[in-house]
């Protein structure tokens, strides 16, 4: 299922005027994958497969390939998209939507083997979409800790933290109880 959503992903920038060497960049393949994935989509669509009919006819592929999946939309690297698609024993990375994240919590995926960098990454994805991870105190120490680190690093950033210092004293006056 990886190579038809990068399939059309391909299709779909050379009908809107990219160059496959471009498309194939975007998705950290070559080219000649590039040109492989985009005759594949095209043979099962059942479209011809030359780059010149593509541009002559942008608005038939576009109509036949469809709109972009919401993980197609996202900034997020096809090698993290593979990543979290096996981390969260997904069927295809078709499932991982927004509103499908947005019900998990931060430490469901930390326990999944998520990194907090991917963690921040999926956050930001979902901000741009009108989502968010399911919201949930840390409940683990580690986890807390790397919740101070942030709080920290906005603060020498020179950011107002004094509402987030108060809401951490908040979370860890209730660990200590």
């Amino acid at each position: 299922m990886e190579n038809n959503i990068r399939g059309a992903a391909i299709v779909r920038a050379v009908a809107q005027g990219g160059t496959l060497k471009a498309a194939g960049e975007s998705m950290g393949v070559g080219s000649t994958r590039a040109g492989q994935l985009l005759r594949r989509c095209c043979r099962k669509a059942g479209l011809p497969e030359e780059i010149q009919e593509i541009r002559a006819n942008p608005a038939r592929y576009l109509e036949v390939i469809g709109e972009a999946l919401e993980v197609e939309k996202s900034k997020l690297p096809n090698k993290t998209i593979r990543a979290l698609v096996d981390q969260l024993k997904l069927k295809s990375a078709e499932q991982l939507t927004p509103s499908y994240l947005s019900n998990i919590t931060p430490e469901q995926l930390l326990s999944a083997g998520v990194s907090l960098t991917i963690i921040c990454a999926l956050q930001n994805w979902l901000h741009s979409c009108g989502h968010s991870l399911k919201r949930q105190p840390p409940s683990d120490s580690g986890h807390l800790k790397e919740v101070e680190k942030a709080i920290n690093l906005l603060d020498a950033f020179y950011f107002d933290v004094s509402v987030i210092r108060s809401q951490f004293a908040g979370l860890t006056a209730d660990e200590s109880s």
